[in-house]
């Protein structure tokens, strides 16, 4: 099967990445074989780019808190701002998949937009780390002439980008920005793609013949999304750092695995058991099982003395449970997103004015359609 075909430059590319939300999954999915849910919102990252006229690379974003860059050669670009660094190692890795497949590579002027931020630059707990990544690798390949066939090579190329970044995430944040909609996802064999990324590297492999492979245990599956559940998302005005919460639970989990052990089993269960409620279209049981998850997420965070359900996050479930909605908190917790889901769409003007009462932040976001590469 093609990965990739050569087409006719446009202009100007245009590209748009929508932001993401775990609804199930969270903290499991890090390990081999585990399950998460994950959807996209109809926020996006954009992304233009054009062939510089000046024969420099341009790397331009509306927020003027993040630098723009200007510089002649890839190798030049040395920024410490982390958001760059993403952008810098995909353009790399498009660079080194171009002169793979013999055609040159250009610098380009790209543009970067993001609603997946607050209007003061603060994150919204959205992915947009993985957004830009999706973006970039677009957007640049698509001026090289160089067009993505399948929305699996897209995930990864990011992918990868994050395995030379060394992070040390499940990457469902990428699946869930390539494939839109609701999808169930279980992670690749990290260990496996490490040594691949190597052998690439060292010139053992090509990056094409990494990409055709079926990566070991790597699983994404679109899932129906029902028409009578309402979907609420609160924004508690605090951003959490992801890696500092999975880097105390790795460490505390250690010392003591029965916790873990026995958090991995329930949640395990729960998650398929919401894949199968939402393949029935079974809202009472998704909300039952969303309930169950929440469950599992507050025995985990009491075994570890981790901070997941702030009291901003507790009481966005709490309102939302008084209207006979399920809520739990979404992505690693310690701030950022919570969200509720519930058949009674009345009811939901009720609990997003009583979030706004306590301080919560509803986001006014619909469910994000397939991503159009």
């Amino acid at each position: 099967m093609s990965l990739f075909s050569r087409q006719t430059i446009p202009a100007i590319s245009h590209c748009k990445v929508p932001g993401k939300l775990y609804l199930a999954g969270e903290y499991a999915i890090l390990e081999p074989g585990q399950k998460a849910l994950l959807l996209t919102i109809n926020h996006y990252l954009e992304a233009s780019s054009q062939r510089s006229d000046q024969g420099k690379w341009q790397l331009i974003q509306a927020d003027p808190s993040i630098p723009s860059l200007c510089f002649s050669k890839l190798e030049d670009l040395n920024s410490a701002d982390c958001y760059w660094q993403y952008v810098k190692t995909a353009l790399f890795l498009c660079q080194s998949l171009c002169q793979e497949l013999g055609i040159p590579f250009h610098p380009l002027q790209i543009h970067f937009n993001s609603d997946l931020r607050t209007k003061e630059g603060v994150k919204l707990g959205l992915g947009s780390s993985g957004a830009v990544t999706i973006a970039c690798l677009m957007s640049c390949l698509n001026q090289q002439g160089l067009r993505i066939h399948h929305s699996m090579t897209l995930y990864k190329l990011a992918v990868i980008v994050m395995i030379l970044l060394k992070s040390k995430g499940s990457f469902g944040d990428l699946a869930a920005n390539c494939q839109g909609g609701l999808l169930s996802y279980q992670a690749p064999d990290t260990t496996f793609l490490q040594a691949k990324v190597k052998q690439w590297q060292t010139g053992q492999i090509r990056l094409v013949d990494l990409l055709s492979q079926d990566w070991p245990l790597l699983e994404i599956q679109s899932l129906p999304w029902p028409n009578d559940l309402t979907l609420l998302i609160g924004w508690t005005q605090s951003p959490a750092s992801t890696e500092n919460l999975v880097g105390q639970l790795k460490a505390r989990s250690q010392l003591n695995p029965d916790p873990w052990m026995a958090f991995l089993k329930q949640a395990q269960v729960t998650v398929n058991h919401l894949i199968t409620a939402f393949k029935n279209q079974a809202n009472e049981q998704i909300l039952t099982h969303i309930n169950d998850y929440r469950q599992a997420l507050i025995s985990l965070s009491q075994a570890y003395h981790i901070p997941i359900e702030t009291p901003a996050l507790e009481s966005l479930i709490t309102i939302s449970h008084q209207y006979g909605y399920a809520a739990k908190s979404s992505g690693a917790g310690g701030g950022d997103c919570g969200i509720a889901l519930g058949t009674d769409s009345q009811a939901s003007q009720q609990i997003l004015a009583q979030w706004q009462a306590s301080g919560i932040h509803p986001l006014n976001f619909q469910l994000a359609p397939k991503l159009d590469i």
